[in-house]
């Protein structure tokens, strides 16, 4: 995954401290407090990736299309279908048009609009601390 080229107004996750970080992870998991850590990285990945093929994703977390598409579905509208649960509607899946043997994946708006409010509520974090006293 290349984080250099910052993911909000040039926010690098690497430079997040601890408490920048745990919050962040925070805010995922109120989403679901038993959310297993390929999901998280799903998530982040598609935001910083938006547009790009689920077989970048599964090279990316060197897993299976089975596994990267159960990750994709978690943050869907349809989390699961088996269960019939409701995903929260962050990211959507759709074929290539140039090769159908292809998946791309991308946030919906919704989906891009979390994704802001995390990293801009780390940003405010950041820019308060960066402030004289």
């Amino acid at each position: 995954m290349e984080w250099s080229g910052g993911l909000h107004q040039d926010m690098d996750l690497r430079t997040l401290d601890q408490n920048q970080l745990m919050r962040f992870l925070e805010k995922l998991q109120e989403i679901d407090p038993a959310m297993p850590l390929s999901v998280i990285q799903t998530f982040i990945w598609v935001a910083v990736n938006d547009g790009k093929h689920q077989y970048d994703l599964e090279r990316y977390l060197d897993t299976t299309t089975a596994t990267a598409s159960r990750c994709i579905n978690w943050w869907s509208d349809w989390k699961s279908f088996r269960d019939k649960k409701k995903g929260p509607g962050y990211i959507e899946s759709y074929p290539d048009p140039a090769d159908k043997r292809y998946r791309i994946v991308r946030l919906t708006k919704k989906g891009r609009e979390f994704w802001n409010s995390l990293i801009g509520e780390v940003d405010d974090k950041k820019a308060r601390q960066q402030l004289p006293s």
